[in-house]
This record gives structure tokens, sequence and C-alpha cells, in this order.
């Protein structure tokens, strides 16, 4: 069986950083002219520090990559995030959380002290982001950039709206961008990666994975990038040793657990596929519903 690659593993990274607090609100932060709405009497302006635009994760995480993005993360990470001491995090945390009315009542209390630090705009950019509100999120990624032309959580973030409307050309340019202006950052890189394995370049994208994986060793998408090369390189039994190298719960991810289930099934493991396919949550399938009947179906079938 070809393995399919329109939807192997294209998992695309927001990049949210932001150093890692819960507010109930009444308004919904949806009009654009808040940017410049308040005029109240200044306060000590917050400085933007490439330094601490981080969230505070060490090398014992499983997703090293939330770091600098928390796209995947699970609630209660979220949460964690949310109630950190720092207005940005809280922000960001609540938004991942879906307590939008949170977030934008930290954001509007913080307005004064943050409106000339990047990171702020590009914060709630994302909330838009995650509520699919692609051109307000554009309005205040490009303000996060107007401030600092060189932010790259707002470049790569611009990036994955494109992605989103189908110009994965121009995409690329701004994932190419944010790693030539800071090389350090992980989550454009990914994102470069998983652009070039659409696209059957294979060995740029399973170069870039394999060198992510050494500063990242336990990220559970750059491991499922690996495996994924692996089974592009038929070899199988690397794929499978990589997921096995997983906590168990992720198996449940479609994005992973389908290509684990493919994998199983390619090297013969008919019943061991059958057993990580019953076990993924289906129940949000999204994009993925098409590959997940197609790899069911194959692994009904006896042949391989």
């Amino acid at each position: 069986m070809r393995v399919p690659l329109s939807l192997l593993v294209f998992v695309f990274l927001v990049s949210c950083g932001g150093t890692p607090t819960k507010n109930k609100s009444k308004r919904s932060y949806d009009d654009l002219g808040d940017i410049d709405k308040y005029q109240k009497k200044p306060k000590v302006s917050k400085r933007y520090s490439r330094k601490t635009d981080r969230f505070p994760f060490g090398k014992d995480e499983e997703d090293v990559l939330i770091s600098e993005s928390l796209a995947r993360v699970s609630s209660k990470i979220a949460g964690k995030v949310a109630g950190d001491d720092d207005p940005i995090s809280q922000i960001i945390g609540n938004c991942y959380k879906k307590d939008y009315n949170d977030a934008f009542e930290v954001a509007d209390k913080n307005y004064e002290s943050y409106k000339k630090n990047p990171a702020y705009w590009n914060q709630v950019g994302t909330c838009f982001l995650l509520k699919n509100e692609q051109r307000k999120a554009s309005i205040f990624y490009n303000k996060a950039r107007s401030l600092n032309l060189r932010y790259t959580p707002a470049i790569n973030n611009i990036g994955v709206i494109y992605l989103q409307r189908g110009k994965d050309q121009l995409a690329l340019r701004q994932f190419k961008k944010a790693i030539r202006l800071n090389p350090s950052a992980k989550t454009p890189k990914f994102n470069q990666a998983n652009i070039y394995l659409r696209y059957g370049l294979h060995q740029k994208a399973c170069s870039i994975f394999s060198a992510l994986n050494t500063s990242t060793p336990r990220d559970v998408d750059v491991v499922n990038a690996l495996a994924v090369c692996n089974m592009l390189r038929r070899r199988y039994n690397s794929a499978i040793a990589r997921y096995k190298s997983m906590d168990r719960d992720f198996h449940e991810r479609p994005y992973i657990g389908i290509n684990y289930a493919l994998a199983l099934k390619l090297s013969g493991e008919k019943g061991e596929a059958q057993d990580i396919l019953d076990d993924i949550d289906i129940s949000n399938l999204g994009v993925l519903k098409k590959y997940y009947r197609s790899v069911k179906n194959f692994i009904a079938r006896g042949r391989r």
C-alpha cells in the first residue's frame, strides 16, 4: 500500500511565545477598534524580551515544543499556563481552554501595560485564530509586527494563516523568514518541514525533523514525523519503535494513532493495528476522517 502523504503528519503549529493568572468578562473584544480604544493614564510599559518570550516547560515535558507553541496541549497544561502570574500567558492559556471571555478580560485589563509589547498582540491574534476568525487574527499579528518587524512568532503565525487559506508558497516564505530572523526557533522549522513533506520532498523534511529531534527528543509531533519518515522509507519496525516510545495516551490522538496503526499493518501486525485503531478518539476527526476510513478499510483487508 502506498503511504498516503496527503494527511499523514501535517500538524502546523502556531507560535505563541510569551512567558508564563482567572477572570470573568462581560466584553467580547470583538471590536477591532479596541486596538487603540483605551486612552487612560499611562502605566509602566512592559518591554518585550526574546529571552523571556516562551513558556516555562523543561526537558522533562513530553511536548518540548510547547515552550514556543501551545497548539497541541491538553486542557490540563493550558490551565496551568492560564493560572500563571504573567498576563500574556493568562491570555493564551485561557484561549486554548476556549475561555475566550476570560482571556479578553485579561487583555483589556493589561492593555496599557502591554500595548507596546508584540507578544501581547500575538496572543490576542492567536485567540482569534483559535476562534477561526482569520481576518482579525491577521490584524493583530500585523500589529505585533508593526511594533517589532523581527518578531518571529507573529511571522510564523501569518504563515499558518496562509496555510489555512491554501497559499502554501506564501506560508513557506513566512516560515523561512522566521527561521532567518531567529535560527533557534523550532516552530517555524517544524512547519517548514511539514510543507516539504506535503510536497514529497522527503529528504529535506526528514533532515529538519532529525535536527529538531536532537534538541526536542521527546516531543510527540517530532517523533510522529520521524516515524512517518521511517514509513516512507519502508522501515516499518523503526516507525513502530518510535510510536512505542510515546506515552500510550498519545496514541489516542487521531493524527498519531492512525499513522501508528498503519505502520503496524504494513509490518504485518494486523491484530495490534486494529487494537490501536479502536483506541483512537474519533469524536473530532475533522480533515482526518477520510484518512481514518482509508486506513480502517486497509486494516480490515487480509492482504498487506
